[in-house]
């Protein structure tokens, strides 16, 4: 049973939620005035936190590959995306990343294969964990990236099987903050259900149906 004070941070986590939407939506002009207290009840009160995501992919972390729970985030920036956290980008084709190093560092190769540079504000450096970056989309091969709207969300949870599923390990900050919205909009059910309707093949109209003999 979930506790009042975890409803009460879960309510919190809406709220930043739909604020942050509401001036999205008003800042890039998807909404005029009459529409905006409709459209924060429907941010507040309707809309899910959460997303799934099925990757077919078993090389991140050695915990991924299934369906993820993704937090959605209206608005990607410093304060909701944070180093060490296991991202989820629309590129080509959603990739899954985990963030190495935030804007305003320098970065340097570690095997001297390349100059160091400088990450500029509002860019971060991801990283998934297969070891042959010739297979991935992520840093070693798209260089630095622009924070935007193609950042989908912070995965939280990944699932499997019934018996081979767990939290995502991200930063600590970030799983402190995720904990409440767990605990209440995490449906194992509901995760095999979505990934079963993914991985299962659809049956072809009209093949291997059995027929009478005449």
């Amino acid at each position: 049973m979930v506790s009042f004070l975890t409803w009460c941070r879960y309510f919190f986590l809406r709220l930043d939620y739909a604020l942050t939407g509401i001036y999205r939506d008003v800042a890039t002009s998807q909404i005029v005035k009459p529409h905006i207290l409709g459209t924060f009840g429907s941010y507040l009160f309707r809309s899910r936190l959460t997303d799934f995501h099925f990757d077919k992919k078993e090389d991140i972390g050695g915990m991924l590959g299934g369906t993820l729970l993704v937090r959605k985030l209206p608005r990607v920036d410093n304060r909701r995306i944070r180093v060490g956290d296991v991202i989820v980008m629309r590129m080509s084709s959603d990739s899954v990343s985990r963030v190495a190093a935030l804007g305003e560092r320098l970065m340097i190769c570690t095997d001297g294969s390349e100059d160091p540079f400088y990450l500029e504000k509002h860019h971060f450096w991801v990283i998934t964990d297969n070891k042959k970056p010739e297979e991935t989309l992520d840093s070693r091969t798209l260089g630095r990236l622009i924070i935007n709207d193609k950042t989908i969300g912070r995965a939280i949870y990944w699932f499997r099987s019934s018996t081979d599923h767990g939290p995502v390990e991200n930063s600590a900050e970030s799983m402190k903050e995720d904990a409440a919205l767990l605990e209440v909009e995490l449906d194992l059910d509901e995760l095999e259900r979505y990934q079963k309707s993914i991985t299962q093949p659809r049956p072809v109209r009209g093949y291997g149906r059995e027929t009478e003999d005449d």
